[in-house]
């Protein structure tokens, strides 16, 4: 997705954001075997690296009027792409992924978030 959203970021929510976390979830708990030990989480790192290339464009754009829920659901993929990396055994990629999202939860307004 380049250029501005293609779609309101409360379509976009429902849509896109909603089935690509789905099937993150649905591929991070599955238990591959010894001889591919990551193959499931790698496929999900993949869709969820392509889920943050979709939601950035929405914090450019000046017609979305939800930046704060923007700046949240992105703490949120940082986060879960942290874990992820952290439990494929690259601890170098994810801790700093995982940091960053704290460190949104810690500076940004209190606000009705899950995070």
């Amino acid at each position: 997705m380049e250029g501005a959203p293609s779609v309101a970021w409360e379509e976009f929510l429902k849509t896109d954001y909603a089935t690509d976390f789905v099937e993150i979830e649905r591929l991070s708990e599955i238990e591959d075997p010894e001889t591919e030990p990551f193959k499931s989480k790698d496929a999900a790192t993949k869709v969820i690296e392509a889920l943050k290339v979709k939601v950035e464009p929405y914090l450019k754009e000046s017609s979305c009027t939800n930046k704060e829920d923007v700046e949240d659901k992105l703490a949120m993929i940082n986060f879960r792409t942290g874990a992820l990396y952290i439990e494929t055994e690259q601890a170098g990629l994810g801790e700093p992924l995982v940091s960053l999202a704290v460190n949104h939860c810690k500076t940004a307004p209190k606000r009705n978030r899950i995070l």
